[in-house]
């Protein structure tokens, strides 16, 4: 995994922005935090740029989030480190530093992993005054507090911090390492000292990104796992028990198959006819007769066939003219696991671009995924953790909303209107 931090200087014109912006995505990054971008204009710049490499960027500003396309975004925030404090004058900055909100998001990557990620800008200079060194440590204890509260609540996820740190002393950073974050080898800047951080939970490499505009130099981490992907604590969803959807039987791992769809199309499914079926619909020819098989409705069946099959099924959608059946859709789960022999050969008609019927005709809908998906039914199972967590995280944050509202309502001088 390789992430990006760079800080690209507020004041910087668009062509130098866009400029620097290239430099970054010459590196093939899956994520990148900036900081100082300035206002939304900027920030809509920069977007476009990021839309056009392949990647989406949350445009939080001042300080964004960016990463590919292909990894789902789970959820969003943003998380308060400190409110307007005046640190006195001199140093870098005005004498009242504005609030300090940390973005984040919960991103789930193609192979598997749940990534928190957390772009932070604190205050700068701590060591020249106590007020500034009170302020960056409030922030820094704050942002820790975060990575502890993600940790108790999401513990598969994989934490990386990133963003302008504005310290080069390691020991203000102790309450974030302590937690087991590693900011690797120091990687000093332009400014002949290290102020932009990359942390992760995975270790890795650093290394700065020069040739930019901007006062800083970027930093850029390649991280990744030491060991696999943790399995996930064993479900209670054995994948061949016997369960009914629909109101049709089957099993777990062909319900899930068909909620996977589900969401992907955004619709429930009208399922005519489940697995498990033996001496039922006698034009079936016994393909229902173990698991992983389906009849659905017609209605939008190009759409049907192409999500299906992109999940792991074989699909077909069938015609009067075909055989003595109604229109309908026929979804055959690939290397289900329990399929029945019937079954199992219109997978190898599917494999081998025929139409899964009798007379082995050509396949008459010419979109198949290559190579052929098998659905993952571990993976749709942690998936479903996840949405459950993702669920609970935002009751308690609608509860918390729910607590600041009513206890605003309780204050008494509220100030008076001129």
């Amino acid at each position: 995994m390789r992430l990006i931090a760079a800080n690209l200087k507020a004041k910087m014109s668009a062509a130098k922005t866009r400029a620097d912006q290239r430099t970054l995505l010459a590196a093939k990054p899956d994520v990148v935090s900036l900081n100082e971008i300035g206002g939304m204009v900027r920030a809509l710049l920069l977007r476009r740029g990021f839309k056009r490499a392949g990647m989406t960027m949350w445009a939080s500003i001042p300080d964004p989030i960016a990463w590919r396309s292909d990894w789902e975004l789970l959820a969003k925030g943003k998380h308060h480190l400190s409110d307007a404090t005046n640190v006195g004058p001199g140093g870098a900055g005005p004498t009242v530093l504005r609030k300090k909100d940390a973005p984040w998001v919960l991103l789930h990557d193609p192979a598997g992993d749940v990534h928190f990620v957390i772009n932070a800008h604190l205050a700068p200079q701590p060591d020249l005054n106590g007020k500034r060194g009170q302020l960056h440590s409030q922030q820094v204890d704050a942002l820790a507090a975060k990575i502890a509260a993600v940790r108790a609540e999401n513990p598969l996820a994989v934490i990386h911090v990133l963003g302008d740190l504005n310290t080069p002393d390691r020991a203000r950073l102790a309450p974030v390492t302590d937690l087991g974050i590693d900011f690797g080898a120091v990687t000093n800047d332009m400014h002949g000292h290290q102020l932009i951080y990359i942390g992760s939970d995975w270790a890795g490499t650093r290394r700065l990104r020069g040739g930019l505009n901007t006062d800083h130099d970027a930093v850029v981490a390649d991280v990744k796992r030491k060991a696999p992907v943790p399995t996930p604590t064993p479900h209670p969803q054995p994948p061949f028990d016997k369960v009914t959807y629909r109101g049709k039987l089957m099993d777990n791992k062909t319900m899930y198959g068909v909620m996977a769809a589900e969401r992907k199309l955004g619709y429930p499914l009208t399922i005519t006819q489940g697995c498990y079926n033996p001496g039922g619909v006698k034009q079936s020819a016994g393909t229902h007769d173990g698991g992983g098989v389906v009849d659905l409705a017609p209605w939008d069946w190009e759409n049907k066939v192409r999500v299906l099959r992109n999940l792991g099924w074989a699909a077909w959608h069938r015609t009067p003219a075909e055989g003595p059946w109604p229109e309908h859709i026929h979804a055959v789960m690939v290397d289900q696991g329990a399929l029945s022999a019937s079954a199992a050969e219109q997978v190898v008609q599917y494999r081998n671009g025929q139409n899964g019927l009798a007379n082995h005709g050509p396949d008459t809908f010419p979109y198949r995924p290559n190579p052929v998906p098998v659905f993952d039914y571990q993976a749709a199972l942690r998936d479903d953790r996840i949405r459950a967590r993702i669920t609970g995280m935002q009751a308690r944050i609608k509860g918390l909303r729910d607590r600041i509202s009513a206890n605003r309502a309780r204050i008494t001088y509220k100030g008076v209107q001129p």
